[in-house]
């Protein structure tokens, strides 16, 4: 009997073994819990604590241009690792709020609040590099903030 097909009838067996146990099913994944503004969240190498939100139109040392602001998350993040980090960036995300990229034009609707996602990773051994590693991004919980407009009067 050729190699191949010993490699196929053994993958066939396998695959067939698996879904006898539920091994084809989709896995439901966890809801992403909400949590109140100021509630501390463990995102693994970091602890994150959303504490608002707010429009600006000028922050030391950053230029907009005419006609543009930015909607800022204020939150505290601490370093939780055992090592300097420089990924705090990935601690936290905007969801469904239009035009913000990098700048938000100033004529757009001012919401009255927005979804804050803060994102963790889990320790584990890298089975590539076999070291220890923060790795698979995943989202930890949501934030509902509400926004103040710091650019009224």
């Amino acid at each position: 009997m050729p190699l191949r097909w010993l490699g196929v009838g053994t993958g066939v067996a396998g695959l067939a073994a698996s879904s006898l146990f539920g091994g084809l099913e989709t896995v439901a994944k966890a809801e992403v819990p909400t949590v109140e503004v100021g509630q501390r969240v463990d995102g693994g190498p970091w602890q994150v604590t959303v504490t608002g939100s707010r429009l600006v139109g000028k922050l030391p040392t950053l230029y907009l241009a005419d006609g543009k602001r930015w909607l800022t998350v204020l939150a505290t993040i601490e370093n939780a690792a055992n090592k300097s980090r420089t990924d705090f960036d990935d601690a936290v995300r905007l969801a469904g709020v239009a035009g913000v990229t990098r700048e938000q034009d100033d004529g757009t609707a001012v919401p009255e609040s927005v979804t804050v996602q803060v994102w963790g990773t889990t320790r584990r051994l890298d089975t590539v590099g076999d070291r220890w590693e923060w790795l698979d991004p995943e989202r930890r919980a949501e934030v509902r903030v509400p926004v103040q407009d710091g650019m009224a009067g």
